[in-house]
């Protein structure tokens, strides 16, 4: 995700809990006590978890929590890690860095917890990332996109890299959805970043940008753009703008007329946005992360689990979070210790297996994670197998033979130079 977005006008939606979870399914203690199998050690061992609780990411974060918290319970239930319970202790950043700074340095300081997981903005993950570093704890952003503008060696990334998606999802587009281009981005250094990327890309394919619209972060009348938009006439408009204002511009884009008319694609979608606007509303192609319907192996049963504990299915970030905790436990595991530089070592050495259908890995240069994205498109009604199904997957980026790498950028062309020192 980008930076903090403007409070949009989206209400509640006719699935309630996706703006109100944090009072409903997930605890209000701010603690989730572990599920201690018979025989597991009283200590337990503590994982914060600073995120999105409340405010305009709210539904997010819940999807998260509920990911990790399942995570958390089936390690449990498996007699914990190092003969001892995991509790996840949490926290809600309220989509503001300087809180989440807070927030991380109480569950050091007063909960002892032994690592960091989690986040929903880029702007949190950078300044949990530098806390992380400065107090030698493991740091897993989830969820905050970031291409190794603060890169550090104690913290590592599973949301795709700007570079990811771009490289993933503008030779599709450009192929398939025409050259001719408009972009309207919020005012962020991160909508900048992915909007000159992905911009950048479509030009080196012989593409034309027909327009870039900046708009901030407190926009949510987007008339304005949308005409600019409509009098173009692009094959394809590109929107750098994320969360519930997202949500919002698609809904005006709907009112417009402009849905069915001109194609629709942008730097990040959650599935849960989708879900928030209807799949009357919901539009265009986009690069994902995972998806609940997928048949790799290991994904069919993670989404049967979810669904059974929660009564609806799990969401990308539910996956995110899920493998954040997974990251840290394994890594735990592997190192037999909870000590932060142990704790590096055994993630820099992890493969694992993500239900990608293939072994997953956080890279040396920047710590972000090697997966493939999975170009979707928006599912018609008549398409849809149940109410939450708005996706449909049309390629796999990089193919199931290519390097992982092959999409994550060189080390010429990131950000990121290197990482400290252990």
């Amino acid at each position: 995700m980008g930076d903090e977005p403007a409070r949009g006008t989206v209400g509640p939606t006719r699935r309630g809990f996706l703006t109100a979870t944090g009072a409903g399914i997930i605890a209000a203690s701010g603690a989730l006590g572990p599920f201690v199998s018979r025989g597991v050690a009283a200590d337990p061992i503590k994982i914060g978890y600073p995120t999105n609780r409340s405010g305009v990411y709210a539904y997010l974060g819940a999807y998260e929590i509920m990911g990790a918290q399942l995570a958390v319970e089936e390690y449990n239930q498996q007699g914990g890690v190092l003969g001892r319970p995991l509790e996840m202790i949490l926290e809600d950043t309220q989509a503001n860095p300087a809180v989440a700074i807070q927030k991380a340095t109480k569950l050091l300081d007063r909960d002892h917890v032994v690592c960091l997981v989690g986040g929903i903005l880029s702007a949190e993950a950078f300044a949990l990332g530098d806390l992380a570093q400065q107090r030698k704890v493991v740091y897993i952003n989830t969820a905050g996109n970031n291409d190794g503008q603060r890169c550090h060696r104690y913290v590592f990334a599973i949301d795709h890299s700007m570079t990811q998606m771009a490289k993933a999802l503008v030779p599709w587009l450009a192929k398939n959805r025409g050259l001719k281009w408009y972009f309207v981005n919020h005012s962020t250094p991160a909508a900048q970043f992915a909007s000159d990327k992905v911009g950048g890309m479509l030009k080196a394919a012989g593409g034309t940008v027909l327009g870039v619209d900046s708009v901030p972060l407190e926009t949510t009348d987007f008339s304005a753009h949308l005409n600019k938009v409509k009098a173009a006439a692009p094959d394809l408009a590109f929107f750098c703008i994320g969360g519930i204002p997202l949500v919002n511009l698609l809904k005006q884009f709907k009112e417009f007329g402009l849905r069915g008319k001109i194609e629709v694609s942008g730097y990040t979608i959650n599935q849960s946005d989708s879900w928030n606007m209807g799949i009357d509303t919901f539009t265009g192609t986009w690069a994902g992360l995972w998806y609940y319907k997928q048949k790799t192996k290991g994904s069919p049963e993670f989404t049967a689990r979810f669904t059974k504990k929660f009564g609806k299915p799990p969401e990308n970030n539910s996956w995110q979070g899920y493998f954040g905790i997974r990251t840290v436990v394994e890594a735990m595991k592997s190192a037999g210790s909870t000590d932060g530089k142990a704790l590096v070592e055994a993630i820099e050495k992890m493969k694992f297996d993500g239900y990608k259908g293939r072994p997953l890995y956080y890279r040396a240069l920047d710590h972000q994670l090697m997966q493939p994205l999975y170009i979707m498109r928006a599912k018609k009604r008549e398409e849809a197998e149940d109410e939450w199904d708005h996706f449909a997957a049309v390629a796999e980026m990089p193919g199931p033979t290519d390097d992982l790498e092959s999409i994550a950028g060189t080390p010429d062309e990131m950000p990121c130079k290197g990482l400290e020192a252990l």
